[in-house]
């Protein structure tokens, strides 16, 4: 029992514990599936949440102002809604460009897009857009709009494939203004609705709307257009595209906007249109470009536009009216019913012609041309009615006004009844123009051309043509295989009858021209024999070209003839060809060299040429096409040429040339040669510019050039070997004067034709001649974009010449006017010189033994900069290795120079000793850098900038002897520069060995081993009209010593009491307050400062020993005794103690103030200025001491009396009377009258002997 109940507890504990665990279990299932229930149905309400909450939170707004701004644009979005049922719709759209000009704004956007098909979007499922109140303001610059320029990087190309887009997008209420940025006029577009429909690369689409301008008027417009995609069926591609418009009243205007964006300069622009058109087009594009346009009663009302002419015009048509069909396939015009009628004339076209046409073609060349014309044309224009409603489109003059005149054309081809063969006839008629001009009546007499062709089995045949006016008069016939044509004017007759209505102010023409031409086959037994020949002839022809060039030649006669087979109706062979020009002094030939098989535009002509014939009369016909700056040439030119002939151009293989007596004028410079001849060969491509040759040589008297190699396109690669004779060039070259044209004369018994030389002089001028030989070579390669040039100079015995170039008279008759050379070119008694050498006396400034230059150059042909390599420079004193750069641009060409140089001080001493004529030594080898800036500008004054050092280790200019020193140089084009720098001055005066060498340096001296010292900044003016040289203030020069040679030299004129002293002692100092010198004016030179003399000790000369002969004779007048001075010892010492002078050197005069001596136990002071040109102005003043006077005159005591010096330096004296006056005046109360005779007999009897002998110590003082 116990067990029984055992059990059943322990079951019922078992089942108790099995559902706690099972109710656990399903209690926790059920959270679970709560949990699970309420996180799924979350993650389900934020799915079917999503797209509200993107489009209420901001989320899409974000991402469009976001994709906006990378492509540079500004978006704002008023609200988006979007659902997974709900498609896509926006509301209050703006959009700003990236130039500020472009607003895009947009009421609503509704879509079929959801959200299901915006996750899965697709090109191809764009569906259907609807955009409601579009407002576009864009801005049309010149050539661009502010929209292109604000979507340029979001229609940029992409690499990537793109699906066709299928979309049907309808805008309605749609807007538009438009802005000129150049004028500020606006255009509007409103009330427009529009529908678009994209279909696999297909565009349709249909447009209707208001148009308004800026002065107030619209107009209505409706178009359709379609665009078929690439991939079309085979009968879309026959049309690549359709546009439909009908325009009511449509504003003309809006093509100044369309011209705006079109024309990239505005000058071009064509503005101030005015009108209105209404009418149908329907365009169609073909795929192979062709364009056919039918028009519906088209009508262009009360137009008016001012063109972008150099003298602005407006024109005007108040009706034209437009009708039919008219295409463009190919190279033919096609018009179906066209008729076109405007105020002033009217055309009509049914059929097609070609659209080139050429006159030597042989596929477009008139008769051809009239042929394939099918059906009939016609044009009828009323002259006068044309020059009023289109100024300025026909030259009338501005007096003159066309009264009345019309022409008409016709050109018709159609086959009449009877005949196969096609007929062309074509007729031109003019009536009578009349016109007024000046007040006057003038008419322009009627013109008239017919012609007739028929194509007779595809061989052409001119029936007949005819040209008929009362100042030209042609006519011809025939077909190809012969006929005949002929031709007269007279260009006089048209030049007068068109002179008083059209603007011929710059032109002239007179003359007459007549020629004829005639050709044939003939049967022969060799086949059908080909020929022509034909004549022309002008007289008294002259020509005005508008640019002013006038060509005047009595006589010009031209012949042709040429041979050749004829079959299959063309010209099989030409065999044969020959063409002579005669002209005033010119005689032309040209002949075939070999016969030319099927010739036509495409095939090449190989041509001999023989030219004979006067430079004079060959630049004057060529004129138009020679550098204008080429104002003549002159001489004889006689030679050969074989040339290949296409029409591309031309090919030269060979060419001999010589000129006898050469003379070209260019700009202002005159070049020639007694002889020069050109001998090429190889290959000359004229038409592509390139250049072979083995070797080709201008060979002439002064200069000869040696050239092989080739310059292709894409390569070059050239050697040029040069040599020069630098005197004999530079005679060649030279200043010319014009004068007036000089009248043709012609020697006596001269058989040739007459000349009309061209008047020039040679100008005198001051001039530097070269002298010596110069050769060289020149190698140039690379490709187009990159020359490399090696060039390699040697000059021997070069010189420099200072001289005056006479006038020459190169072949001056004795009347003034140029001489006439004979057909060799010899002037009479002259020989081939034409003329006398012009007289010259120079002046050697400068020779070099040798040279030689030599190094490698780059050319840069994109940025035309020249890039220069290390340049080897050397000669006998000088060596350097320069490089640097030279640049052109716009403004102009600026070189760059710079490297190392190293000369050879004793070398360039003497050589500058021997060319100034002066003692100039140097010692030492000065190596120093050289940086230097040229700039030519293309306006302006050429520039330069110079930056280096001038050094030695001794120097010696003139006696003034110089340690070694270094002076930093800095020169431009205005001044020469040399910062301050102090430089050992070791003496003044002349001191060298007998051998003209530097003293050595074992000879140290005192002055060697403590030299001056000169502080100084030198500044060299060279931007006025005479050089200036200035020191800089503060400049200073330190204890110099004195020597008898600077007491000699430049002492005398501050202390002229040191002159002629043959033994000085002594320390001078002198600082400069200001130092201006004119080199070539020495009496405006300006130099001031203070002469700081240390303790100075002179041997007394000539003038010191009169002085104190004067003191002594001082001392005994003052004493009153009558006694003699004692004698003067011949060395007695002068002293001057330490002081400071002011001095001043202007105005031609050399001044001091108060310089002090101590002259045999007295005080002596001077004052005065010694000129520049020799005049003296001098005062000695010695105070009278107390010791010197007696008991009675010591009242005296302390008193100056004055020597006044004047007069020249050549001849100086003492001023008598001044001395007895101050005499005078001192001793009033001491016996005058004693004193007074004593005076006049001393002076007469110690001071009057000795005048001869102080005159001429003055003169050796003084003089320069």
């Amino acid at each position: 029992m116990t067990a029984v109940t055992d059990d059943h507890q322990l079951d019922e504990l078992e089942r108790s514990q099995l559902d706690m665990t099972l109710r656990r279990r399903t209690r926790r299932s059920n959270r679970k599936f709560r949990f699970s229930l309420v996180v799924f149905g979350f993650v389900g309400f934020a799915l079917f949440a999503a797209p509200s909450i993107i489009s209420h939170t901001g989320i899409a707004r974000s991402i469009i102002v976001n994709q906006a701004a990378a492509y540079g644009w500004q978006a704002s979005v008023g609200s988006i809604s979007v659902g997974w049922i709900t498609p896509l719709s926006v509301k209050d759209v703006v959009l700003v460009g990236q130039s500020g000009k472009t607003k895009l704004q947009i009421q609503r956007i509704d879509s079929s897009l959801t959200a299901t098909r915006l996750i899965r979007f697709s090109p191809s499922e764009i569906g259907e857009l609807s955009l409601r109140g579009i407002q576009v303001d864009a801005a049309i610059e010149q050539g661009g709009s502010s929209i292109e320029t604000d979507l340029a990087k979001l229609l940029e190309p992409s690499d990537q494939e793109s699906e066709p887009i299928r979309a049907s997008i309808q805008l309605q209420e749609c807007g538009a203004s438009l802005v000129d940025t150049v004028t500020q006029k606006v255009w509007t577009l409103s009330q427009s609705n529009a529908h678009l429909k994209l279909d696999n690369g297909e565009l349709t689409g249909e447009l209707a709307g208001v148009v308004g301008e800026p002065a107030g008027t619209e107009g209505a417009i409706q178009t359709k257009f379609v665009l078929h995609a690439s991939d079309a069926t085979q009968q879309d591609k026959a049309n690549a595209w359709e546009f439909s418009l009908e325009a009511d009243s449509f504003p003309i205007s809006t093509a100044d906007l369309v011209a705006r964006r079109l024309f990239p300069d505005a000058a071009s622009t064509p503005q101030g249109s005015s009108g209105e058109t209404s009418g149908r087009l329907h365009v169609i594009g073909g795929t192979a470009g062709g364009i056919t346009v039918a028009i519906n009663d088209l009508q262009i009302r009360n137009l008016q536009s001012t063109l972008p002419l150099e003298k602005q015009q407006s024109w005007q048509n108040n009706l034209a009216t437009l009708n039919g069909q008219v295409a463009w396939t190919g190279d033919r015009l096609h018009g179906n019913d066209l008729a076109i009628t405007t105020d002033f004339a009217s055309a009509e076209l049914d059929g097609s012609f070609p659209t080139t046409i050429s006159f030597v073609g042989t596929h477009d060349n008139p008769l051809l041309w009239m042929q394939s014309l099918q059906g009939i044309a016609k044009l009828n224009v009323d002259l006068a009615a044309l020059s009023e409603a289109l100024p300025g489109l026909l030259p009338i003059r501005e007096d003159a006004t066309l009264v009345s005149g019309t022409a008409t054309a016709i050109v018709r081809n159609q086959t009449t009844d009877g005949e196969t063969n096609p007929r062309t006839e074509l007729s031109l008629n003019t009536r009578a123009i009349r016109a007024r001009s000046a007040g006057r009546l003038v008419v322009i007499e009627p013109i008239s051309i017919d012609a007739t062709v028929t194509d007779n089995a595809g061989s052409l045949l001119a029936e007949q043509f005819t040209l008929q006016s009362s100042f030209a008069e042609a006519s011809g016939k025939g077909s190809l295989r012969g006929g005949d044509a002929q031709f007269s004017v007279d260009f006089g007759r048209l030049h007068s009858m068109l002179r008083p209505i059209v603007d011929l102010s710059e032109t002239n023409l007179g003359g007459n021209a007549t020629g004829n031409v005639q050709w044939s086959v003939v049967t022969t037994d060799a086949g059908d024999q080909w020929s022509l020949s034909g004549t022309g002839e002008a007289q008294q022809l002259l020509v005005t070209l508008p640019n002013g060039h006038r060509i005047k030649r009595s006589i010009v006669q031209t012949n042709l003839t040429a041979k050749g087979n004829w079959a299959e109706n063309r010209l099989q062979r030409l065999s044969q060809a020959d063409f002579a020009l005669g002209s005033s002094g010119v005689l032309l030939k040209a002949k075939l060299t070999k016969p030319v098989d099927r010739p036509d535009q495409d095939v090449t002509f190989p041509v001999k040429l023989d030219l004979d014939g006067r430079l004079e009369n060959l630049s004057e016909s060529l004129g138009p096409w020679l550098p204008a700056e080429l104002a003549s040439a002159e001489g004889r030119v006689i030679g050969t040429s074989n040339v290949v002939l296409a029409r591309e151009g031309a090919v030269v293989t060979n060419a001999d040339f010589e000129m006898v007596q050469p003379r070209f004028h260019y700009q202002d410079r005159w070049y020639s040669q007694p002889k020069l001849t050109i001998h090429f060969d190889g290959t000359l491509d004229l038409g592509a510019g390139t250049l072979t040759t083995p070797s080709s040589t201008i060979a002439g008297e002064s200069i000869s050039l040696a050239i092989r190699g080739e310059a292709l396109t894409d390569k070059t690669d050239l050697e040029i070997a040069w040599k020069a004779d630098l005197e004999g060039l530079q005679n060649s070259i030279g200043e010319t004067l014009a004068r007036a044209a000089a009248i043709s004369q012609t020697p006596p018994n001269f058989i040739g034709p007459q000349i009309r030389p061209i008047g020039y002089r040679t100008a005198d001028q001051e001039s530097y001649r070269l002298a010596g030989r110069c050769e060289g070579t020149l190698k140039l390669s690379g490709d187009p974009d990159h020359w490399k040039i090696n060039s390699e100079l040697t000059g021997t015995k070069l010189e420099l010449y200072s001289e005056t170039l006479a006038a020459t008279s190169n072949g001056v008759t004795s009347s003034g006017y140029p001489a006439i050379a004979s057909p060799d070119g010899r002037y009479p008694d002259r020989g081939a010189t034409g003329g006398t050498s012009p007289l010259r006396s120079g002046t050697l400034l400068w020779s070099e033994p040798r040279l030689k230059l030599s190094g490698p150059w780059g050319y840069q042909a994109k940025t035309g900069q020249i890039e220069m390599g290390a340049q080897q420079l050397a000669c006998d004193w000088f060596a350097g290795s320069l490089s640097g750069e030279i640049q052109s641009e716009e403004n102009g060409t600026q070189v760059i120079i710079n490297g190392p140089s190293k000369v050879k001080l004793d070398v360039l001493a003497a050589r500058l000793s021997e060319y100034f004529g002066a003692s100039i030594l140097a010692d030492g080898v000065h190596e120093s850098e050289v940086a230097f800036n040229l700039n030519l500008p293309t306006t302006g004054d050429t520039t330069y900038d110079l930056k280096t050092d001038i050094g030695w280790t001794a120097c010696d200019i003139v006696g003034v002897r110089l340690g070694q020193a270094k002076l930093p140089v800095h020169a431009t084009t205005n001044q020469v520069r040399i910062d301050r720098t102090t430089i050992p001055v070791i003496q003044i005066g002349p001191t060298v060995t007998p051998n003209g060498q530097l003293p050595s340096a074992g000879g140290t001296t005192d002055a060697t081993v403590n030299p001056a010292q000169a502080s100084l900044g030198v500044t060299v003016d060279l931007s006025a009209p005479q050089t200036m040289i200035r020191l800089d203030e503060g400049s200073s020069i330190e204890s110099v010593r004195i020597t008898p040679q600077a007491a000699a030299t430049w002492l005398k004129y501050l202390t002229p009491l040191a002159a002629g002293a043959t033994q000085i002692d002594g320390l001078v100092s002198a600082q400069f307050d200001e130092v201006a010198i004119w080199p070539d004016q020495p009496t405006r030179s300006i130099v001031r400062g203070n002469l700081e003399i240390g303790h100075l000790i002179i041997a007394s000369g000539p003038l010191t020993n009169q002085l104190i002969q004067g003191v002594r004779q001082i001392k005994s007048m003052t004493r009153l005794t009558g006694g003699q001075a004692d004698p003067v010892q011949a060395k007695t010492l002068i002293e001057m103690p330490p002081q400071t002078v002011p001095f001043v050197m202007a105005d031609g005069y050399v001044a001091h103030q108060r310089m002090f001596f101590k002259v045999d136990n007295a005080e002596l002071m001077t004052s005065g200025r010694v000129g520049l040109d020799s005049q003296l102005d001098l005062v000695a003043q010695v105070p009278l001491n107390a010791r010197w006077l007696g008991s009675d005159l010591q009242g005296l005591a302390g008193q100056n009396l004055a020597f006044p010096i004047k007069g020249s330096l050549s001849r100086p004296y003492l001023d008598e009377s001044a001395v007895r006056r101050v005499m005078a005046e001192l001793v009033p109360k001491a016996g005058a009258e004693v004193i007074q005779n004593r005076l006049d007999s001393l002076i007469q009897k110690q001071l009057g002997d000795q005048v001869d002998q102080l005159n001429s110590s003055l003169e050796k003082i003084f003089k320069f």
